[in-house]
């Protein structure tokens, strides 16, 4: 009994990935300001996060959708733009997630940065232009995608492997 149990942990840690990742939607629409080109001002698309290990809290990894018409490509280093530390939060009880004051910031296919971050009214956003720059007023929606239950053949493999080997392990110790 004590050997199935272990066989069955050992199989349990294996498959569990110890840094889950999420991927949570975002959206917002803006007025703009009157002398931007990119008036008014909205983006949709998806955070890929990896949990931090603190309850609640992502590193936003990966970023993809478009903003200001333009094609979102990719992310930017923590520190790049507006301070930026890319993290995300999520906490257990809620249906929504927010950004921090730092918020995160995201290259555009023009070489325009946006920063979306989380001030006294809520999660708002920041584009930068070549000259300009503007806070937009818009509130940003953070929700976490559904996800559709899919077939992950690594991690069945790697269940898979790691029972056969302590069936191997167990039989080689009862035959000695």
């Amino acid at each position: 009994m004590k050997k199935l149990f272990l066989l069955g942990f050992i199989a349990v840690m294996s498959a569990t990935p110890m840094f889950a990742g999420s991927i949570f939607n975002f959206s917002f629409t803006g007025s703009g300001a009157d002398h931007d080109l990119f008036a008014p001002f909205s983006g949709a698309g998806q955070f890929d996060t990896q949990a931090t290990g603190i309850s609640g809290q992502y590193k936003i990894i990966g970023v993809t959708g478009t903003t200001a018409g333009q094609s979102i490509t990719g992310i930017a280093a923590p520190g790049v733009f507006m301070g930026n530390d890319n993290l995300l939060f999520f906490p257990s009880e809620s249906t929504t997630a927010s950004l921090d004051y730092n918020g995160v910031s995201y290259r555009l296919a023009n070489g325009s940065y946006v920063n979306l971050y989380l001030n006294t009214y809520g999660s708002h956003s920041n584009y930068q232009e070549i000259l300009s720059f503007q806070q937009q007023g818009s509130a940003i929606s953070i929700t976490p995608a559904a996800m559709a239950p899919v077939s992950e053949p690594a991690i069945l493999l790697l269940m898979g492997t790691g029972i056969l080997g302590g069936a191997m392990f167990l039989r080689r110790r009862t035959v000695v």
